[in-house]
């Protein structure tokens, strides 16, 4: 039986409920190459609003805060988020649960941070989300996307069974991309690529960045 749009989701959603406090002991502080990222993103904005789209743990959302912006974070992940507000106070009224696709923003944002959230959809679904995200924007608003690298080892031969951009891993759905992918799936949600790279400028690292403009 075919897995719908909704279920995939739901599924991955539900599992980070499960795995919520595991996920933070290894992944719930910044590295240095992220907030090398972050930083690149509060230098290209122009103003001081901020979505941090599938904020999970909160810890980017924080560090944007701490640097003076009006950021709220979106989760679909109810543990996720009650993870977020405990490790992070600071973050109480800024962090909401809401299904991406449900978002329906009208030109509100500076600046759109969507940090490992857009590869839980398949390309069809990520070009409607990136299309949410265009429209969620303000003109000149800037986006940045960190996407899994098909081409990173692990990423591709987990997926090599399935045949296709997409593997099935500890309870979540993943569809990793190559960087021409993405560059195309953003360009065609109606952006201007400003740059996207391998992280660390290596082709086989694990994570592609992007930064665009509307």
């Amino acid at each position: 039986m075919k897995v719908s749009i909704i279920d995939y989701i739901s599924e991955t959603a539900n599992r980070y409920n499960i795995i919520a406090e595991d996920f933070y002991r290894r992944k719930g502080k910044l590295r240095k190459i992220e907030i090398f990222y972050l930083d690149k993103f509060i230098s290209y904005l122009s103003g001081d609003k901020v979505l941090d789209l599938g904020c999970g743990t909160g810890k980017d959302t924080a560090y944007l805060l701490s640097h003076g912006l009006d950021v709220y974070g979106l989760d679909l992940s109810s543990e996720m988020l009650k993870l977020a507000e405990r490790h992070e106070p600071k973050l109480k009224n800024r962090l909401y649960k809401m299904d991406m696709r449900d978002m329906e923003f009208d030109e509100i944002f500076d600046g759109i941070w969507a940090n490992s959230s857009l590869v839980h959809f398949n390309p069809n679904d990520r070009t409607k989300m990136l299309k949410k995200c265009y429209f969620a924007l303000k003109p000149q608003g800037i986006l940045h996307v960190c996407h899994q690298n098909f081409w990173n080892p692990k990423r591709f031969l987990r997926a090599v069974k399935y045949r296709k951009k997409y593997y099935f891993f500890d309870g979540r759905h993943f569809f990793p991309e190559d960087i021409f992918g993405l560059k195309k799936q953003i360009k065609n949600a109606g952006f201007d690529i400003i740059e996207i790279e391998f992280e660390h400028n290596i082709p086989i690292s694990s994570w592609l960045r992007a930064y665009a403009k509307k």
